[in-house]
């Protein structure tokens, strides 16, 4: 590899590094909007619990991969790059990752009152809230494609038919 390629990947690595920075920032700032809401302790309690059992941890190791991988499958070419670089950044998800669990529990805490709270609690304590918790991201994904698959063809409708009528009205 020459001197010019690494230069010219090196601005990657660096908004890849900007990105996640971003990121933290982003959360930082939802932090602050979120905590400035005075939350009923129980309430609060009661979110961060509906929070454990309804998803299975996340570690700090596994954020790393999943930034990683995301990292990687966007510049291929830069994984060595990209995993030097995001072991760097994982002591600052650390921090905010409690930040994160904080904040989306005031959120459970303000839209849910204490007994609908113990509701959803408790349901994903049973075998079918279990399974929910578990195949709820592989869900969400798969989801996720069809409705982006969907509203890509809805889109090329739209536009098709607009640019129909629009002739129609020209050409009366």
């Amino acid at each position: 590899m020459t001197r010019v390629g690494r230069e010219m990947r090196m601005p990657k690595v660096v908004l890849c590094m900007i990105g996640a920075a971003g990121l933290l920032l982003g959360m930082a700032l939802t932090a602050a909007s979120v905590n400035a809401q005075p939350v009923d302790p129980e309430r609060l309690a009661l979110g961060k619990t509906s929070i454990e059992v309804s998803a299975p941890p996340v570690t700090i190791q596994q954020l790393g991969d999943i930034v990683s991988q995301a990292l990687i499958q966007l510049n291929p070419d830069l994984k060595d790059q990209i995993a030097a670089a995001v072991p760097a950044l994982l002591p600052r998800f650390d921090h905010s990752m409690a930040t994160l669990k904080e904040d989306v529990a005031r959120v459970y805490a303000a839209r849910f009152v204490a007994p609908e709270l113990k509701v959803i609690i408790e349901f994903y304590k049973t075998p079918a809230g279990q399974k929910l918790a578990k195949e709820m991201p592989a869900a969400n994904a798969e989801a996720d494609q069809i409705a982006r698959r969907w509203g890509s063809g809805s889109r090329r409708i739209c536009a098709t038919r607009s640019v129909e009528t629009l002739r129609r009205k020209v050409s009366l």
